[in-house]
């Protein structure tokens, strides 16, 4: 891009990408057992993972007007690489137990 006061330009390159995957998975139970009781449990497990990669690359001089490419360079090549990420893993758990659909004890565990 050229101004008045920069007549040789200055060429910027810059690009990003991001991703994010998940797993998730659940198993379900429920019974009824000794007429009065019964149970429900769940267990299941997830996964994600997610990233973000970027490049930030400039050209402050060009040695040809008119022709924008990182190859066209007057100048020394500036940049910087920059990447984060991140991943979570949890194991759950839930169980109900009744007894003669009147009384009933929950729990839960997540990790």
């Amino acid at each position: 891009m050229y101004s008045q006061f920069d007549t040789d330009g200055q060429f910027k390159e810059f690009s990003q990408m991001a991703q994010n995957n998940n797993i998730e998975a659940m198993l379900n139970f429920n019974k009824r057992f000794k007429k009065d009781w019964n149970l429900t449990a769940s267990m299941g497990y997830s996964w994600q993972h997610r990233r973000n990669e970027r490049t930030n690359l400039t050209v402050g001089t060009t040695s040809q007007p008119d022709m924008p490419s990182l190859a066209n360079n007057g100048a020394i090549l500036t940049g910087n690489d920059s990447y984060d990420g991140k991943e979570k893993v949890s194991v759950f758990a839930m169980a109900n137990v009744g007894y003669k659909d009147m009384v009933y004890l929950d729990g839960t565990v997540r990790k």
